[in-house]
């Protein structure tokens, strides 16, 4: 995994976690709006974590040689 995206994942994932405890506090106190708020940016957040994994596997099969990428496929 190339260094930038996994300190993307790290600072991502470390705003999710932070998120979901205010979350969880925001239900238990009923203030509803506030943790639907954060239900949407945990959900934006799942989507850009997805996007470094996704990113990162792009990566590594373009470092794939060409017949390494065949085989994967099932090519002969």
């Amino acid at each position: 995994m190339k260094q930038d995206i996994a300190d993307r994942l790290e600072i991502l994932e470390g705003q999710r976690a932070e998120a979901k405890q205010l979350r969880k506090q925001a239900r238990r106190a009923h203030r509803n709006y506030e943790a639907e708020s954060l239900t949407a940016f945990i959900n934006f957040t799942n989507r850009c974590i997805q996007e470094c994994y996704r990113e990162d596997a792009e990566n590594w099969l373009d470092s794939l040689p060409e017949q390494t990428l065949h085989e994967l496929n099932g090519d002969q």
